[in-house]
């Protein structure tokens, strides 16, 4: 009985696969008519939909054009008016500039003139101050130099007195130091 039973769930089993493949073969079947199907209608509407919008597209472009071509003709109007309106402004305003320019070339030209004087008046004071400066300033400098020098000869000899002295040279005179320092003490 065992081998009855074994049989029988064998039938059943290659039974159930040849039905499972019978379904799913024609599921697949149905499937793949399906799609071709939705794939010609939505074929078939986007032709449609691209027919529609191309006749929408003419007509826009011509409803486009006459509206182009009549704010082209405003337009052009327009620009005619204000260049004429502009040409006519442009001279007044080119003739007031040239009578102003010139009344400013002429204010200019006197206060050029008044300021170089006065530049020129100036610039003698004070070319003059400077020059009193610079001889004051030149002056205090020599004097200041001399002091210096003398100082620093003092200083100087005094030093080589001392050298000399812990030395035990006293043969130092002012006539072989002054000798010694004439490219030293140059001014």
């Amino acid at each position: 009985m065992m081998h009855f039973l074994e049989a029988v769930d064998a039938t059943l089993k290659k039974h159930l696969k040849d039905v499972a493949k019978d379904i799913v073969d024609t599921s697949l079947i149905e499937l793949r008519e399906n799609t071709a199907l939705c794939i010609d209608k939505m074929t078939d509407y986007m032709d449609t939909c691209k027919e529609e919008l191309a006749k929408e597209a003419v007509s826009h472009k011509q409803d486009f054009d006459k509206n182009a071509d009549k704010c082209m003709k405003d337009y052009n109007e327009l620009t005619v008016s204000r260049k004429k309106d502009f040409d006519g402004n442009a001279d007044k305003r080119t003739l007031a500039f040239n009578e102003r320019a010139d009344k400013c070339t002429q204010d200019y030209g006197k206060l050029t003139a008044t300021g170089k004087t006065d530049f020129d008046e100036n610039a003698e004071k004070r070319t003059q101050e400077y020059d009193t400066l610079t001889v004051t300033r030149k002056k205090d400098f020599d004097q200041n130099a001399e002091k210096r020098k003398k100082d620093f000869d003092e200083n100087a000899e005094k030093h080589m007195r001392k050298i000399y002295e812990q030395c035990g040279n006293t043969s130092f005179t002012e006539t072989s130091y002054k000798k010694s320092c004439e490219g030293i003490t140059k001014f």
